[in-house]
């Protein structure tokens, strides 16, 4: 009846909570769904989904993830975990086939989730973790939560919920095998692989990744510039995926159970990130941490992207917020404070206020809120 585990999830989240609940409160769930068909053969059946009451939007969330932990929680006997209340102290969650238990995270508490999953799989070999930074401890709304270094619940600040909650982590073990109930499930499987590897849309996704969508939405005209006040950016094709891939792409990466493999790894050689080996950015992240924010250095966008993911921040929101607040220091409704010469184009500028970002100092208390609230703070029509 309810499809999935974000049909699931949506069902169970307006089961359990009443209307006006805080959702940085101890009234608040979380949710970490699986699917019916996450960790079997099918073709991309390595994605999984957050549910929750969003802290940046105040309504109803689900960001989706790729990524191992999806499947990892099925392969430990579970469809998906609910997590209510606030602890006490400073925990993560274990699970494994034998159970849960929580254990004291005072060893990774404010460290960037690269180091935190690294600590974490030391302590429970073959597990996989999911955890958030420094900024879903400091409750920016729109924190996200990390899982494999690379894959992250992005929108809408679950990371955020679970800081609330004085949670750092979840970590899963376990290696049951998963059955299928359908005798001709396999032959479906395969049947489905082989139309999805025959695909002229998957074959470029595969080449390209998500990047493939700059130089197109910029011709387009839909190329978010500068706070969206244009679809056309100048330097675009300097930040695009085919320069990417002519560039600095050196290998491809897949989530669970997928053989479109969209995701790149890139290393950059020369220039002021030399030395910088990164998986990404995707399209999303380069289009508001990059064009919409000035910067024609894609090198600039890939640190920005790496730093967002380490300290646990959505780059989709943060970029769009930095951008708001460059246009309101243009017009004169917010003062230059805290990071010098915050202007579009200023890739240092912008590596600054995300940190500051994180840390809720200075003006990245302010922008730790959002665009839509941090507006309103501001006043100005």
């Amino acid at each position: 009846k309810f499809i999935g585990g974000k049909g699931l999830g949506a069902k169970i989240l307006y089961d359990e909570l009443k209307p006006g609940i805080d959702p940085l409160g101890p009234e608040n769930i979380i949710l970490f769904m699986t699917g019916p068909l996450t960790g079997t053969s099918v073709v991309t059946s390595g994605r999984w989904c957050i549910v929750t009451k969003s802290p940046h939007t105040g309504i109803y969330l689900d960001s989706q993830i790729g990524g191992n932990f999806g499947h990892r929680l099925k392969k430990a006997g579970y469809d998906y975990i609910l997590v209510r209340g606030k602890a006490k102290d400073l925990c993560y969650l274990y699970i494994s086939p034998e159970g849960s238990t929580l254990i004291s995270a005072k060893e990774v508490w404010q460290r960037g989730t690269f180091e935190t999953e690294e600590i974490l799989k030391g302590k429970h070999p073959k597990s996989e973790v999911a955890s958030i930074g420094p900024a879903g401890e400091k409750l920016v709304t729109y924190a996200n939560v990390m899982t494999g270094k690379s894959h992250m619940a992005g929108r809408g600040g679950a990371g955020a919920v679970m800081g609330s909650k004085n949670l750092k982590a979840i970590v899963v073990s376990g290696n049951e095998v998963i059955d299928s109930v359908q005798d001709n499930f396999k032959e479906l499987t395969r049947e489905f692989r082989t139309k999805v590897q025959n695909d002229d849309g998957v074959k470029n996704r595969n080449r390209i990744g998500t990047m493939m969508w700059v130089n197109m939405s910029n011709e387009g005209g839909f190329l978010p510039t500068r706070n969206y006040q244009s679809g056309v950016f100048e330097e675009a094709d300097s930040i695009s995926g085919e320069t990417m891939l002519e560039k600095y792409t050196y290998a491809n990466r897949a989530c669970y159970g997928c053989l479109i493999a969209c995701g790149k790894a890139n290393k950059f050689e020369t220039g002021k990130y030399a030395g910088l080996d990164v998986d990404g950015p995707e399209y999303e992240t380069t289009a508001l941490l990059g064009s919409n924010l000035g910067i024609r250095d894609l090198g600039a966008v890939a640190k920005a992207s790496e730093m967002c993911d380490d300290l646990g921040i959505d780059t989709i929101t943060a970029g769009a917020t930095i951008s708001f607040a460059i246009a309101c220091i243009e017009r004169g409704y917010l003062e230059q404070h805290d990071v010098d010469n915050l202007t579009f184009g200023n890739d240092d500028a912008m590596l600054e206020t995300l940190r500051l970002i994180a840390k809720r100092k200075g003006i990245g208390d302010l922008l730790a809120k959002g665009s839509r609230a941090a507006a309103k703070e501001i006043g100005h029509d």
